[in-house]
């Protein structure tokens, strides 16, 4: 008779609680999907901290913060690291070197393109040169004003 106690206790527990495995399982699910989304958020977390760090670094030493995405990912982004690699790698990204590195202490401002009017100017005295060095000789322009036709003007400027 013991062994038929004994089953009617466990008939009667899973009557008792019929919706209590339900709602665990409910609840597991639950929090598993919420594990799920936390984790995917802090993996994108990680990654845009490490892409942040490893640009500041790079840009501290004279790159541009593009080659971020040439550095493996099981680097530790730290900035001894990041200099070694650099060290090992950098004459690779010689053409992704900033002018010239920056520094977080000092403030550098660019300096302001010239007017278009004064860019024109400059430009022009450079292919020409200075005024001072065009001379013409003043007989040379008198033939030239003094020319009655195309045919006069071509053998004076073919004669200087």
């Amino acid at each position: 008779m013991a062994q038929d106690d004994l089953l009617d206790y466990l008939d009667d527990d899973d009557q008792n609680e019929s919706g209590l495995p339900k709602q665990l399982r409910a609840k597991i699910k639950e929090l598993s999907s919420q594990i799920k989304e936390l984790s995917e958020e802090n993996a994108k977390l990680k990654t845009a901290t490490r892409t942040a760090s490893i640009a500041e670094v790079l840009e501290s030493k004279g790159f541009s913060s593009k080659i971020a995405s040439f550095i493996p990912s099981d680097l530790e982004p730290t900035e001894e690291n990041i200099s070694n690699w650099l060290d090992e790698n950098g004459d690779v990204f010689a053409g992704a070197r900033l002018s010239t590195p920056s520094q977080p202490d000092m403030q550098t401002t660019a300096p302001e393109p010239p007017s278009a009017p004064e860019a024109v100017r400059k430009m022009s005295q450079a292919e020409l040169g200075p005024e001072s060095q065009i001379t013409v000789p003043a007989d040379l322009e008198a033939r030239i004003s003094g020319a009655k036709s195309m045919d006069e003007l071509l053998a004076v400027l073919r004669s200087a």
